[in-house]
């Protein structure tokens, strides 16, 4: 038994192993909410088993060497491994769109639709055994693959190329630069996995599809942790600890004016006094997604962050008029949302502005945040001696 463990071949599936089931163990505890643990589970569950499928059907094609009794074993187990492979692509598809689009997980029209050239494919491995038309093993002991298995890998090769390329194409759009990132990161996972499908045909008995398909996976891994590292989980825009390195780069290099944008949410102590701390987390949700939605407006892609509790921050690189204006949107949409949205409270924000560019005595970050605070603070000064002018009025 020791001759086999010294195959590399199946030196890579145990290690593939290791690797899955740690990634597994690790998505299982992880904190991060915006990390969408459950699907990627799934995902990770569905490649541990193709990869247990590989390393057997490797086991057995040595061994069939010596005793022909096991080529009916190999047959089974490399034609589940085909069907693994394939739910393990859907599984990618499904889970890389739903990092872009959470609500195609609640379309099961969809997910159904995807589904059918996989089940397609899936059928024809499980009768393979009748007609070859997928592989078949010859008196050497070799397998062979026959054109449906290369309309097949052809088939899971063009999901995974135009899924690639769609993440490129909406991430080349993403004004938030660490969602383009992320992004980013989730297009490369068919380039990394793709080899493994173009080594297939031509080392038929090595299966080194799940190697690649695990590197392409503790990849994704890796880097969407990174990103959760950066990233407030409730309102799923850039944290603090981001803002402050982004900015610290910005007020070095930047072009056009550089505007520090501080904003709170009004009375939102009563907000969570009144209708409770769930209302209060849906209006930071609310006030994040009107932030985002609203900044596709500006020519150059600003950097969203929740600052802290109700506090909200943006850096904006542009001009006087282009920051007014964007103001102005906010405020518009928050109007439409409280008239149409019909929400328990009045959902409105303050926001100070400061322009780097135009006060000499800035000279630090903190000094920014210090006068863009006070810009806020004056703000919602003057809305509450307005508040205080009509009710003297009424």
């Amino acid at each position: 038994m020791q001759w086999l463990f010294q195959l590399p071949v199946f030196q890579l599936h145990i290690l593939s192993l290791l690797l899955i089931f740690a990634l597994m163990v690790s998505a299982g505890s992880s904190a991060y909410q915006s990390f969408s643990r459950n699907r990627f589970m799934l995902f990770l569950t569905a490649l541990f088993v193709l990869i247990l499928a590989n390393g057997a059907a490797v086991f057995c094609v040595k061994r069939s060497f010596e005793s022909p009794d096991y080529i009916s074993i190999v047959m089974i187990s490399k034609a589940f491994a085909l069907d693994l492979l394939d739910i393990v692509v859907y599984l990618w598809i499904i889970y890389s769109e739903s990092e872009e689009d959470p609500d195609i997980v609640g379309n099961r029209l969809s997910k159904r639709k995807l589904f059918i050239p996989f089940a397609g494919f899936i059928l024809l491995n499980n009768f393979n055994w009748l007609n070859g038309a997928i592989f078949t093993i010859n008196k050497q002991f070799r397998i062979l693959y026959h054109f449906w298995f290369y309309v097949e890998y052809i088939l899971l090769s063009a999901a995974l190329v135009i899924e690639s390329m769609r993440k490129y194409y909406f991430g080349s759009y993403e004004p938030d630069p660490v969602k383009k990132k992320k992004t980013y990161e989730l297009a490369r996972f068919s380039w990394i996995a793709i080899p493994g499908l173009l080594c297939e045909p031509f080392l038929p008995e090595e299966s080194l599809t799940t190697f690649f398909f695990m590197l392409a996976a503790v990849y994704v891994y890796i880097s969407q942790i990174n990103n959760d590292i950066c990233i407030d989980p409730l309102t799923g825009i850039n944290n603090r600890q981001q803002l402050e390195s982004f900015i610290r780069q910005k007020m070095l290099h930047h072009q056009g004016k550089l505007f520090l944008l501080m904003m709170d949410v009004d009375k939102f102590k009563s907000i969570n006094d009144t209708f409770g701390h769930v209302q209060g987390d849906h209006a930071l949700v609310l006030v994040a997604r009107c932030l985002n939605q609203e900044s596709r407006i500006l020519t150059s892609a600003p950097f969203i962050a929740r600052y802290g509790g109700d506090e909200f921050t943006m850096v904006i690189e542009g001009t006087a008029d282009e920051v007014e204006h964007f103001c102005q949107k906010v405020h518009r949409n928050l109007r439409t949302l409280n008239q149409y949205k019909h929400l328990p409270f009045r959902l409105r924000i303050s926001i100070g502005v400061q322009c780097y560019d135009d006060d000499p005595n800035i000279r630090s970050m903190q000094e920014l945040f210090k006068a863009a605070d006070q810009r806020l603070y004056e703000v919602k000064r003057s809305k509450k001696n307005l508040e205080i002018i009509e009710k003297a009025i009424s």
